[in-house]
């Protein structure tokens, strides 16, 4: 069975496809704070139908820290590449019981590309980049 390809390599051919350098692409990558949340908003009813609700704000304060200690359940993690917001995808704290132990564990969700990059394999690289 053939391995998909790690983080590094993923990197690079992302970063190829939108036409910058991979550590341009990692340096863009980090969690949203609150002063994020018109951006996150705005570019999440740009990209998707499927957020287009009248209480989306609503929803991303209930769902993220958005670098509050006190809120949220996960955090929302965004690719910004010169000024402009590429992507975005969120985590979920979990714990997973394993064997009689608990781990501390996330997943992902609200993965969103940007339409123009939606081709460039940078919904793989978020998921990595998140783990």
């Amino acid at each position: 069975m053939r391995q998909p390809p790690g983080f590094e390599k993923t990197s690079r051919l992302v970063a190829r496809t939108l036409g910058i350098s991979a550590s341009q692409l990692q340096s863009g990558f980090r969690p949203a704070v609150e002063s994020d949340i018109d951006d996150v908003t705005a570019f999440r009813l740009e990209n998707s139908a499927n957020f287009a609700r009248s209480n989306d704000r609503a929803y991303l304060l209930w769902r993220y820290r958005f670098g509050r200690p006190q809120g949220g359940m996960g955090d929302l993690y965004l690719l910004r590449l010169q000024g402009r917001l590429l992507g975005i995808i969120g985590t979920e704290d979990m714990d997973i019981r394993l064997r009689s132990t608990n781990h501390l564990a996330v997943r992902t969700m609200d993965i969103l590309v940007a339409r123009e990059a939606q081709a460039s394999g940078l919904g793989v690289w978020l998921n990595q980049a998140t783990m």
